[in-house]
């Protein structure tokens, strides 16, 4: 069972209006499969979502299910899913892996800590990562860049720490049109 606390159970939401491209067999519920239409929803307007789910709602799922979603909408995309610790690459890699085989997004995807985001190195390879995305299925006179997600699981975790926090803002006003799922 899920709990709506009363503030935004006595809030209307925006008229949802994005369809899905990808087509979920099972693995989602109702409630992850309406978030990944107002997280699309939300990119086309701003940007950016934050995904404020409650623990054992399941956002690593919906996360995966948003990454299933990319690959339907642009087969050349490219995501980095940013989190807590790089032990919790497993845990994503097996969210993924429930919807839609791993090797599919194995060129779209990357992984990363927020301490390994403070080495230079993985910054620059990370900024290579999304400035290669020329999509490679249009005929050359249709140059249309790739679409380019940054996802910050447990953002909570830059909150205090100016360093880090510093070096992610930098990182993401240097990868221009990128959405945020925080």
């Amino acid at each position: 069972a899920v709990c709506e606390p009363i503030n935004l159970a006595s809030t209307s939401l925006p008229l949802l209006t994005y369809d899905l491209q990808q087509k979920f067999g099972k693995g989602l519920s109702t409630l992850q499969l309406e978030t990944i239409r107002r997280i699309f929803q939300s990119f086309a307007l701003c940007h950016g979502f934050l995904l404020g789910d409650a623990t054992g709602v399941g956002k690593g799922r919906t996360i995966a299910g948003v990454l299933c979603e990319c690959k339907a909408r642009d087969s050349n995309f490219r995501a980095m899913w940013v989190s807590a610790n790089g032990r919790l690459k497993v845990d994503a890699e097996r969210e993924i892996s429930e919807l839609r085989d791993l090797k599919e997004l194995q060129d779209n995807v990357i992984f990363a800590s927020y301490t390994s985001l403070l080495q230079t190195k993985r910054i620059a390879a990370a900024q290579e990562f999304f400035s290669n995305t020329e999509n490679k299925e249009n005929e050359p006179h249709e140059k249309k860049p790739c679409e380019k997600y940054i996802i910050l699981d447990e953002c909570h975790n830059l909150r205090n720490n100016s360093v880090t926090s510093k070096v992610i803002e930098n990182f993401l006003s240097s990868i221009p049109d990128i959405n945020v799922l925080y």
